[in-house]
């Protein structure tokens, strides 16, 4: 492996004010529920951050990247969540990639899901725009305000029909004018700046002790920690993040605009990590087909504490795509047409109507937010998180599924109460259907039968420590509310 080399701290970190014709796109207060972050003792900021940027190659059979050019400039812009009285923060900084898929930002794994988690325990959270054709939707939404973003292709336009565009997760993504690999060294930079505590940077004032990456994004993230991380460190040689947290997809994307996607069986998408990683898996991640056709089942790899060699993957029972919990805390309708675009239920171009959010779901977010927690001790404490079983399959790959008990629900995986103490049937959609009531009948002798079998699985879920006490809680309280059976 080659000697990682020091990342350049970025040429600017710039704060974007708010003012009363301009503000960020996705703020707290512009999200489809608008969030008053005071209430929760906690303010928010945008930052412009410019820089140079090397361009990576990945070539097949090489063990790691390595700059083919380097001097490239960018400007990409992230927002920032802190608590606003600096002795309550934790010390942990949450860096999100933003999921770019359908062309506005949206922060799925961290904010999306565990903001309230984030908020009860004082980290700080940073959402980043990663792609260009995110920055280039962001100008039509403000042209002000992001009038410096860029990711021009750095190479000259006489020579780009040597390098053809790649697959991406969604070909229409792809611009022979931009470069989309000028996002690794600027989320490196993005991690520099957070570090700095000095006066006029974004955490002035505040004792980072852990800056922790995560994401839920077309295979960007584990781009970065497969190919960029072992190459890339600090001024002091000391590591740019101090672990990761990837929710969803498989294998790593693309490197650079024409290099190929890692394919689902090439070596390199089994990686580990020199800080810990811990990987989270939906049921619609693991097999070839859907939104996320990467086979992750073809890419599972064992547990490790070794040093150099970190890795915790956990596939969640009972979890899909297109979470609704998530859409709540996304732009709002208005910015998001201000940006050209067509709001989106998934690729089926409609919003989310009323009724499609009052269907139950299960909810990922408490897995999510245990994940979270687990990924802290392992980094601050070097308490290694717990190994879970993986899904139960059947077939051989490409005819592999996964199995179903006998109330339609993924066998095997984490499993939280809902699973333990079933009472619904949970697609691989992310939807849910209570089951008749002659089943819950046959499985409960009554209501408090059912809270009772509840409360004991929760406890099962926190000595296991894949489940919070306070989110046990929520779920202990769900359950004596539900008119179940």
């Amino acid at each position: 492996m080659k000697k990682p080399i020091p990342v350049e701290k970025a040429k600017v970190v710039k704060l974007l004010p708010e003012t009363g014709g301009s503000h960020p796109f996705g703020g707290a207060k512009h999200q489809v529920r608008p969030m008053d972050l005071s209430k929760y003792g906690y303010v928010e900021e945008e930052y412009l951050i410019a820089g140079n940027a090397k361009i990576y190659t990945w070539p097949e059979g090489a063990e790691a990247a390595w700059a083919e050019r380097e001097g490239a400039s960018y400007a990409s812009r992230f927002l920032i969540r802190k608590p606003a009285d600096s002795s309550k923060f934790s010390g942990n900084v949450f860096v999100e990639m933003f999921n770019w898929a359908r062309g506005y930002d949206r922060a799925i794994c961290t904010w999306g899901n565990c903001h309230e988690y984030l908020m009860r325990e004082g980290d700080v959270w940073v959402g980043v725009s990663i792609r260009a054709n995110v920055i280039d939707n962001l100008k039509r939404f403000d042209p002000v305000r992001y009038e410096a973003l860029t990711y021009e292709n750095p190479v000259p336009k006489e020579h780009r029909a040597d390098r053809p565009q790649s697959n991406t997760y969604h070909d229409d993504y792809t611009d022979p004018d931009r470069e989309n690999g000028l996002t690794w060294d600027m989320y490196s930079q993005v991690a520099l700046a957070l570090r700095d505590t000095g006066e006029g940077s974004p955490l002035c004032g505040y004792e980072v002790k852990a800056v922790i990456g995560t994401g839920a994004t077309a295979g960007d993230l584990a781009t970065y920690v497969a190919a960029i991380d072992p190459v890339s460190c600090r001024s002091d040689g000391g590591n740019l993040f101090d672990g990761y947290l990837i929710f969803m997809t498989g294998a790593p994307g693309n490197v650079n605009q024409y290099e190929e996607k890692l394919h689902w069986m090439d070596p390199r998408a089994k990686f580990y990590c020199k800080v810990p990683l811990i990987r989270a898996y939906t049921c619609k991640d693991m097999l070839g087909s859907g939104h996320h056709p990467d086979w992750a089942y073809m890419q599972r790899r064992n547990d490790s504490d070794e040093e150099g060699r970190y890795y915790r993957s956990y596939e969640i029972a009972g979890t899909g795509l297109m979470l609704k919990y998530t859409y709540f805390t996304e732009p709002s309708h208005e910015d998001v047409e201000r940006c050209g675009l067509q709001i989106k239920n998934g690729r089926t171009g409609k919003a989310w109507s009323k009724e499609d959010l009052e269907i139950y779901e299960f909810p990922t977010r408490y897995a999510l937010n245990a994940m979270h927690d687990n990924l802290k001790k392992w980094i601050r404490e070097r308490t290694a998180p717990p190994s879970c079983e993986p899904y139960e399959t059947k077939g051989v790959y490409p005819d592999t599924d996964l199995k179903e008990d006998q109330y339609g629900n993924v066998k095997g995986g984490v499993r939280l109460p809902y699973l333990r103490v079933p009472a619904y049937h949970f697609k691989r959609n992310a939807t849910a259907v209570l089951m008749d009531s002659g089943t819950l009948s046959r499985l409960y002798a009554g209501h408090e039968d059912y809270v009772e079998k509840v409360k004991g699985a929760v406890k099962e879920c926190i000595e296991e420590r894949i489940l919070l006490p306070e989110d046990g809680e929520t779920i202990i309280q769900e359950a004596a509310q539900a008119q179940i059976p």
